[in-house]
């Protein structure tokens, strides 16, 4: 990591570099527009170029080496129009990370079938002023395993050749303005880890289509009007360590089938139509820290073995009347809004102490 606030100047004599690394995660780094722009024409064969965080504020450029395969420049107050540059065509990029550049407008170009959409691996542009509709064309990066469109300004449906990125690992798509329902083609993407779809206007009901991503592990969608049953055959989709429904309209029972979901981390359904009583499953759950079931319609008692809940830390359930049963005490009622579970257990010891003094 470079020590001081300007770049070197001999950086421009290297003509031969491959790779630079100018991030400035520890350090304050100074980066001027003539600057910047002469390393992009002296250094013709660069490959992988980092510039996060620097301190920096330039027009996206128009003149880069056709050699570059990874370019990483998020944090920089970077602007420009994207639509008015050929980036996504470079012949051998494979990784673009553009991230936090608000300043930085246009649109999604169309990926061409014929020219990048074999090489691009990783697509980063959250926080970034894009806008419009995400073309039917993101199809064609087959070979994606990144995507993330985080609080842009999108727009419109997402489309139905998002079935096609079948390599895909993380799908980032929170935080925007998409409508309309999630294509049944999300069932297609069988290496998803993680998908994030919160904070948008999507409905329909989109978990009849995802008991096919038996390797996602994080669940995100809250804060959209989806509707619809949670099915029993979510119960695949055991490699969960965060699942989140929050805010949107689900409604009947929660199924009884979470007992083999020993990662789950974070559980969070508050704020639906649930109704019926607390699967007793979910008591099971050792790694458990976080239970949200605010805002609902469950009834009926908490189950009496809460054995499970060893690392519960936030267990919230205001507008649900449950009863929290203990085997020492009888049972133990709380109707305020949330509760620590530790401060919960430790009182519960006390009075059990208490009752038994004679």
């Amino acid at each position: 990591m470079i020590g001081e606030k300007q770049i070197p100047q001999v950086l421009s004599s290297l003509s031969k570099l491959v790779s630079l690394d100018l991030s400035s995660y520890y350090t304050e780094l100074k980066v001027d527009r003539k600057t910047f722009r002469s390393l992009l024409q002296d250094l013709t064969n660069l490959e992988v170029l980092l510039l996060d965080n620097a301190d920096a504020s330039f027009e996206l450029p128009k003149n880069l080496s056709y050699s570059l395969r990874y370019l990483s420049l998020e944090g920089i107050s970077m602007f420009g129009n994207i639509s008015e540059f050929q980036i996504f065509h470079l012949p051998n990029l494979q990784v673009l990370r553009f991230g936090h550049n608000p300043l930085l407008t246009g649109t999604l170009p169309n990926f061409n079938r014929s020219s990048n959409g074999r090489s691009i691996l990783e697509l980063d542009l959250f926080y970034t002023g894009i806008s419009g509709k995400v073309p039917d064309s993101i199809g064609n990066l087959h070979s994606l395993w990144y995507l993330n469109l985080q609080n842009c300004h999108l727009s419109g449906s997402i489309p139905e050749s998002i079935g096609n990125l079948t390599a895909i690992r993380e799908l980032i798509l929170s935080e925007n303005d998409f409508t309309g329902n999630v294509p049944s083609t999300i069932s297609k993407l069988n290496k998803l880890v993680s998908l994030d779809l919160s904070s948008n206007y999507l409905r329909g009901s989109i978990l009849e289509y995802i008991d096919n991503l038996t390797a996602i592990t994080q669940f995100t969608i809250p804060d959209n009007s989806f509707t619809g049953n949670v099915p029993s055959t979510i119960r695949k989709l055991n490699k969960l360590n965060y699942l989140s429904l929050s805010s949107n309209y689900f409604e009947g029972s929660i199924p009884d089938i979470f007992a083999n979901f020993s990662e789950l981390v974070a559980l969070v359904f508050d704020t639906n139509n649930f109704t019926g009583s607390f699967p007793c499953s979910i008591a099971t759950l050792t790694r458990l820290v976080n239970l949200e079931l605010q805002n609902n319609l469950l009834t009926g008692p908490l189950p009496s073995n809460m054995s499970g809940f060893q690392h519960l830390q936030l267990f919230h359930w205001r507008n649900t009347p449950f009863v929290i049963p203990s085997s020492k005490i009888g049972f133990f009622t709380c109707s305020t809004q949330s509760i620590n579970w530790e401060i919960a257990k430790c009182a519960q010891e006390e009075l059990s102490r208490i009752r038994t003094m004679p």
